[in-house]
């Protein structure tokens, strides 16, 4: 079971939590690596956010940049999670169970969110 625990890059930088960020795959050698906001556009956010995106004759290096990753030292408390994507109604519920044992933790809001997962 794959769940998206969503939070925004202002609210990891305001947090004062230490973080790294990607213009790729993070394994791949030739990856930039990033621990500046100022930075955010080397991301290609429009292969990030694309369903499709094999490479192609053109741009051999789209699978790689898809996978550009933004990574938290550590942990990230609790409080900074505004949401929480998940496929279908059945782990929508496995989560809500499991929030439901912190009463006295924030309660993000969970949300199926299909196209957020490749099938």
């Amino acid at each position: 079971m794959l769940v998206y625990l969503v939070t925004s890059v202002q609210a990891v930088q305001r947090s004062g939590a230490r973080f790294v960020f990607t213009d790729g795959h993070g394994l791949a050698t030739f990856t930039i690596w990033y621990d500046d906001v100022r930075e955010l556009h080397q991301v290609d956010w429009g292969l990030v956010g694309a369903r499709y995106w094999t490479d192609t004759s053109e741009d051999n290096d789209r699978r790689r940049r898809k996978q550009a990753e933004f990574l938290v030292w550590q942990s990230l408390d609790w409080s900074l999670i505004r949401g929480i994507g998940v496929f279908d109604g059945t782990v929508k519920a496995r989560v809500a169970t499991t929030l439901g044992r912190f009463p006295d933790r924030q309660q993000p809001k969970v949300a199926v969110k299909r196209d957020w997962y490749y099938y």
